[in-house]
């Protein structure tokens, strides 16, 4: 099996996934958390994921202020540039 650098095979993704995981993993490890809460993440995610792809899942903020506090629903990002 050859990865050339112009790009990788379907075997090639595979093996550098399968990599990226492990270091992932070891990382996750040596902070002390155990398999079943990577697992119980990797659920969490997926479910989220799946939830969001197929529209039953979505995303909302909500806000919450006393009366008369209209800097609560100011705009906290106008300072950032735009995107484009």
């Amino acid at each position: 099996m050859h990865c050339s650098p112009r790009g990788f095979s379907a075997v090639c993704n595979k093996i550098l996934y399968i990599y990226v995981i492990e270091f992932i993993y070891s990382k996750i490890l040596a902070l002390g958390f155990n398999e079943k809460f990577i697992r119980t993440w990797e659920y969490y995610f997926d479910y989220c994921a799946a939830g969001f792809k197929s529209y039953t899942l979505g995303n909302y903020q909500v806000v919450f202020s006393r009366p008369g506090n209209a800097s609560a629903f100011s705009n906290p990002y106008k300072s950032f540039p735009p995107a484009c």
